[in-house]
C-alpha cells in the first residue's frame, strides 16, 4: 500500500517512546527533520509504515561537553555547527562534521535536518554519517531496558536499517576526546546530488609533526562505508605527497563502489582515492602540520 500513515504519536517521556515502538513493531517509522520523508516515500520504502513517531518532546536537542562531547539525535545541524564554529579548537578536532553540514544544499535543510536523523539512514551517501564515522562517533541508544552504547558503525548496519531491539530509538551521539584536527572532502555532480564520493579524515600529530593517529572514512556511491582505522601508510609519517599518494591508492582498493547512472564503478573508486587525500591533506594543514 501507498505511505499513508494513519496517525502521528509524539510520546512525552522515554518510556512511552519505547512502549509506542513497541507496540507499534514494524509498522511504525521515527520522523525526525523530516527532509528525507518524502524521497523515501517516492522510492517505496515507507509503504509499510502505519504511524510516525514523533520524539521532539523528548528533550533530545542539545551539543554539549569537552572531553567527551555529547550531541542529541533531534538537534539541527544547524545547531551543531554554531556550536563547532564558536571555539576554534572545535573547529579543528570537529571540523569533518563542519565541514559536512556545510556541504548540505542551504539553511532551509541544515536548520530542518537532525545528527541522529543523519546517523539513522545508514547509507554511505551521508556526508554527516560519514565525518561522524572518522570521528569515531558512538552511538547511545535508549529502550525498554535501558541504555547501551555502541560504535556508530555498529549501529549503521545497512540502509534505513539502523541496528534496533524492539522499542529502541536513538537518544545521543557521542563523541570521545575529540582531539586533533579533521576534514570532509566531496564530489557532487550538483548540491542537491548525493555525493559520487567523498571521504573524511581525523588526524592528531606527533610533538614532531608525524601522524600519531588516524581514522579515514570513506562514503558517497559505495555499498557500505568505509573506515580504514590507523592506516600504515600514514601513522608515524608526515602526509607529503609520496604518503599522500600510497594514502589515495589505499582508499582507492578499499571500497566497493556502485556503477550506475551516476557514475562507473571505476569512476567511483578513483574519486574515493582523490577524496581520501584530499581530506588527509586539509585535516593535517588544519592541525598545524607543515608537510615539506
Amino acid at each position: 500500500m501507498p505511505f499513508r500513515p494513519s496517525k502521528v504519536i509524539l510520546p512525552a517521556t522515554r518510556e512511552e517512546a519505547s512502549e509506542s515502538l513497541e507496540a507499534l513493531g514494524g509498522g511504525a517509522a521515527i520522523i525526525a527533520g523530516g527532509t528525507m520523508l518524502f524521497r523515501l516515500r517516492d522510492s517505496g520504502l515507507l509503504d509499510h509504515v502505519e504511524a510516525l513517531v514523533d520524539l521532539s518532546r523528548l528533550g533530545l536537542s542539545y551539543v554539549r561537553g569537552d572531553a567527551v562531547v555529547a550531541i542529541g539525535s533531534y538537534t539541527p545541524l544547524s545547531d551543531v555547527y554554531r556550536w563547532i564554529a564558536s571555539d576554534p579548537r572545535r573547529g579543528r578536532a570537529l571540523g569533518a562534521l563542519a565541514d559536512a553540514i556545510m556541504s548540505m544544499p542551504g539553511w532551509q535543510i541544515r536548520n530542518m535536518a537532525t545528527v541522529g536523523g543523519s546517523a539513522s539512514i545508514g547509507m554511505p551517501q551521508s556526508d554527516i554519517a560519514t565525518s561522524l564515522l572518522a570521528l569515531g562517533a558512538r552511538a547511545r541508544i535508549s529502550g525498554p531496558s535501558g541504555e547501551r552504547v555502541v560504535d556508530l558503525r555498529d549501529y549503521m548496519a545497512g540502509p534505513l536499517s539502523p541496528s534496533l531491539g524492539s522499542g529502541e530509538f536513538l537518544s545521543e551521539l557521542v563523541i570521545e576526546q575529540p582531539i586533533g584536527a579533521s576534514a570532509h572532502e566531496k564530489f557532487v555532480v550538483s548540491d542537491i546530488d548525493h555525493p559520487i564520493a567523498s571521504a573524511s579524515a581525523h588526524l592528531a600529530l606527533a610533538d614532531d609533526g608525524s601522524v600519531a593517529s588516524a581514522r579515514i572514512a570513506l562514503g558517497g556511491g559505495l555499498r557500505r562505508s568505509v573506515v580504514l582505522e590507523s592506516p600504515r601508510a600514514l601513522v608515524g609519517r608526515v602526509p607529503d605527497e609520496g604518503v599522500l599518494e600510497e594514502i589515495q591508492g589505499l582508499a582507492r582498493d578499499s571500497v566497493d563502489p556502485l556503477d550506475d547512472f551516476a557514475a562507473s564503478a571505476e569512476y567511483r573508486r578513483h574519486l574515493a582515492g582523490v577524496m581520501a587525500r584530499r581530506a588527509v591533506a586539509r585535516a593535517y594543514a588544519r592541525a598545524g602540520g607543515s608537510a615539506r
